[in-house]
């Protein structure tokens, strides 16, 4: 159902200025705070010049949605169903409050809108606060558009209290997806200019929001005004954010252009479409490697030995114990069982007549059961070869032994030489290098 439906009168205004009366009533309701109720300023007799100064010192309605509301008690958030709220102010006293309501006659709670106000914005068109009363309350709004036009009211209200003394003012009007801009990160962003003249949005002076490129800069390096380079840390691919940035933050007092005055406070709405980390923080916040998958394998289950030679011994009874013809294998089995660590000779006819019945339990003789095939050739007898006398080893020995030559020094030597003339003949040169050592050609 609709936030905005046959109540919807309820919670908007029906004309601007000082008519209050028409949205918040002079009348009070059953359980109304008294200090909620609008109240309109008495107008004194016949004093000309001053009438036009006290409407302008009555609160104005601002601006004004409807909402589902839930306040935190007890340590959880406890619906309060659909609510109005709305900004309402003065901008001479510059006394603003955000106003809680049921009906035009009854009030809920207030919270003054000064410097430490906080108006936090989530996600889904949620945004929460605390009242006077230090009670936490969470709105959902109708849409993003009401989300929008209260939260950045509330940032000009912020404003316009600080006066002179204001500071940079950062105001999430929605809010974007992912990793949020630090220092040293680069930007590309659509963004609005206007003057901030009697605590209210003046002219505009720059924008880039209907262009087709973005304006890319680099955070924290000096390369636009001090109020950008720290309203811009935080904000996430997407959002939208409101900046009130102070002469000291902006241009100063030398202004810029002629289209900013000096000393100007400016107002700035900055949309972030793109997003790129410096090195630093791509090497420092990379994604870490996904774990190794791991094979889901069964638990193993330790069993001791007796527990082993339990379970098989189960699963022989089990497997021997069906039918008739379990019944024969189990008394195969237990016959060879009897038999281990016995004679296989039986010393009794008629127990060896009682296990070959239940060896064989058709009946048949083994003889029948089993013939073997008569060969269809006749084998050749088999003929051992001659065995030959093997000689001893002395024998063999000197059989193996060559006969060796007597050595050449054992002879006499010649009493006379040949009377032959002897000439020196060169040997040719071999037609391959040798080798230093040749081993003695076989006899």
């Amino acid at each position: 159902m609709s936030l905005m439906d046959e109540d919807a009168n309820d919670f908007l205004p029906s004309g601007s200025g000082s008519n209050l009366a028409s949205l918040f009533g002079a009348g009070q309701g059953g359980g109304a705070n008294p200090s909620l109720t609008y109240t309109p300023p008495k107008q004194p007799k016949k004093q000309h010049g001053k009438g036009q100064e006290s409407a302008s010192a009555a609160p104005s309605l601002l601006v004004a949605a409807g909402v589902e509301a839930q306040k935190h008690v007890d340590g959880r958030y406890v619906p309060q169903g659909k609510l109005g709220c709305a900004v309402i102010g003065a901008p001479q006293t510059k006394d603003y409050k955000l106003l809680v309501y049921v009906s035009q006659n009854k009030h809920i709670t207030y919270a003054k809108i000064d410097a430490s106000f906080n108006f936090t914005v989530q996600a889904g068109n949620y945004a929460s606060f605390y009242d006077d009363l230090r009670q936490a309350w969470s709105f959902l709004f109708a849409n993003e558009e009401d989300a929008y036009k209260l939260s950045k009211q509330v940032a000009l209200c912020k404003a316009a209290v600080a006066g002179p003394s204001l500071t940079l003012i950062k105001q999430d009007v929605f809010i974007g997806e992912g990793q949020a801009v630090a220092k040293g990160d680069s930007v590309d962003v659509k963004y609005t200019g206007w003057l901030f003249e009697n605590g209210a949005i003046g002219k505009v002076f720059d924008s880039n929001a209907n262009s087709d490129k973005s304006f890319r800069f680099r955070i924290g390096k000096g390369k636009v005004i001090k109020g950008w380079d720290e309203g811009m840390v935080g904000m996430a691919k997407g959002g939208k954010r409101l900046l009130v940035i102070p002469p000291s933050l902006a241009y100063g007092a030398q202004g810029a252009a002629g289209r900013i005055p000096p000393n100007a406070t400016l107002v700035f709405e900055v949309e972030l479409k793109k997003l790129k980390l410096s090195k630093e923080r791509e090497v420092t916040e990379a994604p870490a490697p996904p774990p190794p998958a791991q094979s889901e394998s069964p638990p193993t289950e330790h069993k001791d030995s007796g527990h082993l030679i339990r379970e098989r011994a189960q699963s022989i009874e089990d497997h021997m114990a069906g039918g008739e013809g379990a019944s024969q294998q189990r008394s195969g089995i237990l016959s060879r069982i009897s038999k281990m660590g016995q004679s296989m000779l039986p010393s009794n006819p008629a127990a060896a007549q009682e296990e070959a019945t239940a060896a064989n339990p058709t009946g048949q003789p083994v003889a029948q059961q089993f013939q073997p095939q008569p060969p269809t050739q006749a084998m050749p007898p088999f003929s051992q070869p001659p065995i030959q006398a093997t000689p001893s080893f002395s024998q063999a020995y000197q059989q193996q032994q060559p006969v060796l030559a007597q050595p050449l020094l054992s002879q006499a030597p010649p009493t006379h030489l040949p009377q032959q003339q002897m000439h020196f003949q060169p040997s040719p040169a071999p037609q391959q290098q040798l080798a230093l050592y040749q081993p003695p050609a076989p006899p």
